[in-house]
C-alpha cells in the first residue's frame, strides 16, 4: 500500500487511500498507532484516510494514540497537498470531515512544497457536546486551578492565556495533560497556552507564541485548529483584530477572518513510501 508523509509547520501526517487500506483488513486506530511510532514506523502525529466521492474527498483522521478526531487543519493541508500533487488540474479541493465540509485552495507550488489557503470554518463558543458546563454570558472557566477559555473549531479546545512567560515548560505539559483528560470534558480536549502578547501598533499584525498540547498526541509544534481557537478567543476578547500570526518552528503562520477563518499554510510532501508488513520502503 502506497502512503505519503507530509509536514506542515513541523506537524507530520501519514496520508492513506482508504480503498487501498481496506484491502489490508486492518483497524484504522491500531494501524495509526503502529505507523506513527517513531522507532518502529515512519513516525507521525496522526494518519489521514481519504476516499473520493464525486467532487468531494471524504476525510477521516486518527491520532497517534489510535483515537479518532473530528478534524485537523494540518491534516487537511497534508491531504490536499498530496491530492494537488496527484491531480494538478484540481483547484480548489473540497474535503468532507466530521466537522463539516472545508475548501482548500492552492496558492503556490514549488517542488514538494505547497502554499495553501485552508478553510477553518467559524468558531462555536456554545458547543455543549464538548463543554456541557457552559453558562450563558460566561467566557472564562477554571479546572483544578487552571483558568481557560473553551471554544470549538470543529473539535474541542481550551485556550489558556498566560500572564507571564513560563519558567518550566514541563509544568505547562503537566497542565496540558490535566486539562486534556479532565472529567469535565466528555470528549477530552486540545489545549493551547498563549504566551504574553507584546503590544503592537494598530497597523501591525500581532505575532503570537503558543504552546500546543493536542488531544491524543501530546505536545506538538503546531496545530491549525489550535491556532484557530487561539485567534477566535483573542478576537472575541478584543485583544486582536481580524488577523494574527502564530510563531512556528519555521515561518509564522497567518490566520485571517473574512466571512470565515482561514489559515495560510505551507506543507511539504516529505516522501512517498510503501507499507509492507508493518515496515516502510522509501
Amino acid at each position: 500500500m502506497i502512503f505519503h508523509k507530509t509536514s506542515t509547520s513541523g506537524n507530520n501526517f501519514i496520508i492513506v487511500d482508504l480503498v487501498e487500506f481496506n484491502k489490508l483488513g486492518k483497524d484504522e486506530g491500531k494501524f495509526a498507532t503502529e505507523i506513527c511510532d517513531k522507532i518502529e514506523g515512519p513516525g507521525a502525529d496522526g494518519v489521514i484516510f481519504f476516499l473520493p466521492e464525486d467532487d468531494v474527498f471524504n476525510f477521516s483522521i486518527f491520532n497517534s494514540d489510535g483515537s479518532e478526531a473530528e478534524i485537523s487543519g494540518n491534516g487537511m493541508a497534508g491531504l490536499s497537498a498530496t491530492l494537488f500533487s496527484m491531480k494538478e488540474n484540481r483547484n480548489p479541493i473540497k474535503l468532507r470531515t466530521l466537522a463539516g465540509t472545508r475548501i482548500i485552495r492552492l496558492i503556490d507550488k514549488e517542488g514538494n512544497g505547497f502554499r495553501q489557503e485552508v478553510d477553518m470554518g467559524l468558531p462555536d463558543f456554545n458547543e455543549k457536546r464538548f463543554f456541557p458546563f457552559l453558562t450563558p454570558g460566561r467566557k472564562e472557566y477554571e479546572y483544578k486551578g487552571i483558568n481557560f477559555f473553551p471554544v470549538s473549531t470543529g473539535n474541542p479546545h481550551v485556550v489558556v492565556i498566560l500572564k507571564e512567560y513560563p519558567e518550566d515548560i514541563a509544568k505547562l505539559k503537566m497542565s496540558g495533560r490535566i486539562l486534556e483528560s479532565g472529567n469535565i470534558f466528555p470528549h477530552r480536549t486540545n489545549v493551547e497556552f498563549v504566551f504574553p502578547i507584546d503590544k503592537t501598533s494598530p497597523k501591525d499584525i500581532p505575532v503570537i507564541e503558543t504552546l500546543f498540547y493536542e488531544r491524543g498526541a501530546g505536545l506538538t509544534p503546531f496545530s491549525s485548529t489550535g491556532s484557530t481557537a487561539v485567534f477566535a478567543v483573542l478576537h472575541d476578547l478584543g485583544i486582536v483584530g481580524d488577523s494574527l500570526k502564530i510563531k512556528t518552528l519555521e515561518e509564522p503562520v497567518l490566520i485571517s477572518l473574512k466571512k470565515r477563518i482561514s489559515i495560510e499554510s505551507y506543507t511539504k510532501i516529505v516522501y512517498k513510501g510503501e507499507y509492507v508488513t508493518g515496515k516502510k520502503i522509501q
